[in-house]
Order: structure tokens, then C-alpha cells, then sequence
């Protein structure tokens, strides 16, 4: 039973699933950090880098959505994903990469993302930490999922008008 079968089971019990939705609006913390985001032979020409498919983004899944931003230093929104549009999440057999597929409108977008290698790290321990780190992104995407649909696809209030200034004082 994938993940989205079982939360849209789930959602007939109501007090659980509500439970479920309040502790991840009160105890998860933000999942951020850099992955590579798979990009057309066309678009690393023109951005420079003829010899990379692969472009860095700073990502974060907050709540109910995850969202791929330019860089740490440039917030500019480059896709914008509500979890409860999610239609699938694929680990690929290398164990470093994935792809998300969600709905937009009346079709299906999908974005393949690889977690970047330490290269501080010995090439055996670079390949397994970076494994690791895409299992906690791909698991973390799945649990939020699945509370988001267990209730009823909700928008999970995220935070206050005075929480959202400062963090936005903090990221300037």
C-alpha cells in the first residue's frame, strides 16, 4: 500500500489525523539544505556549465510545502510544491537521487533532485553519506505527504504574521 493509499485511508479518523497534523505544526522542524536539481543539456549550456546537468538549489520542506530556492544567499522561488499535490516521490536505483511528480492544473510536473557528494569525505563514506542524506529527504517528503492527505489535504497553518516577520528579518 504506498503512502498515499494509506493516508487517504486514514482520513476518515478524523481526531488522529488532526492529532497527526497539530504535532507537525508544533514539533517538525524545517528540512533544509542543498541538492542538485536535474536541468536539460540546453539550460546548463546557457548557464555556462556545458559539462553539468546538475544544478545546485537550496531547498527547504516547511509544513505543507517544499520549495526550491536559487541558492542559500538568493531566496528567489524557483518551484514551489504543495505536498498535497504530491502524486509520487521515486527513489532511483543509484540511492542518491529522486524525483517528485505532483499536479499542476490538469496535468503532472515532475523535478529530479541528487544530493551532492562531501568531497572532504574518503570516495566510500562520500557515496553512503550522501545515500543517507537522500533517504531523510525522501522519507521526510513522504511523512509530511501523508499527514497533509490523511487530513483531508488541508493547508497546515504554518505560523503567525509575527513569526513569518522575523524570520524574514533573520534571512535579510
Amino acid at each position: 500500500m504506498s503512502i498515499w493509499e494509506n493516508a487517504e485511508a486514514r482520513t476518515l479518523e478524523r481526531p488522529e489525523s488532526l492529532k497527526e497534523m497539530a504535532d507537525l505544526c508544533e514539533n517538525s522542524k524545517d528540512t533544509s539544505g542543498d541538492l542538485l536539481q536535474k536541468v536539460s543539456r540546453l539550460q546548463a549550456v546557457a548557464r555556462g556549465s556545458p559539462l553539468s546537468t546538475w544544478q545546485k538549489h537550496w531547498c527547504v520542506i516547511s509544513h505543507n510545502f517544499f520549495v526550491v530556492f536559487a541558492s542559500r544567499t538568493d531566496l528567489t522561488v524557483q518551484t514551489f510544491i504543495l505536498l498535497s499535490t504530491l502524486t509520487g516521490i521515486d527513489r532511483m536505483e543509484d540511492g542518491r537521487t529522486f524525483k517528485i511528480t505532483w499536479r499542476v492544473g490538469s496535468g503532472v510536473q515532475e523535478i529530479t533532485f541528487r544530493t551532492p557528494e562531501n568531497l572532504n569525505e574518503p570516495q566510500n563514506v562520500r557515496v553512503l553519506s550522501s545515500q543517507d542524506e537522500c533517504g531523510k529527504w525522501v522519507n521526510e517528503i513522504k511523512k509530511r505527504t501523508e499527514v497533509v492527505i490523511a487530513t483531508g489535504e488541508q493547508l497546515i497553518p504554518c505560523l503567525s504574521s509575527k513569526e513569518a516577520q522575523k524570520i524574514v528579518k533573520e534571512l535579510q
